[in-house]
């Protein structure tokens, strides 16, 4: 088996405090987008705040459909299709 290269440095993840600014930027965006109708902000704020909440790779986010996604007010689930290493 080869041995992988790839290092965690901290210049390759976001520190809490970058997260917390992303979050809070795409959710103002989002706010002032819903006041004018306009739904690509709020969709980019539920991706970014998805990604950060669940630990999601990019390519499980995009496979999503709207089916996946099971919100109730007890229990909310997501169903992630295409995992790392086709594992559902």
């Amino acid at each position: 088996m080869r041995e992988s290269s790839w290092v965690l440095e901290p210049g390759k993840f976001l520190t809490s405090k970058e997260a917390g600014e992303l979050l809070s930027v795409t959710k103002h965006q989002a706010k002032l987008a819903h006041a004018r109708s306009k739904k690509v902000a709020v969709r980019d704020y539920f991706i970014i705040h998805l990604a950060l909440a669940t630990g999601l790779r990019v390519m499980e986010i995009a496979a999503l459909k709207c089916g996946d996604v099971h919100l109730s007010n007890t229990i909310c689930s997501l169903l992630v299709r295409k995992g790392k290493g086709s594992k559902k």
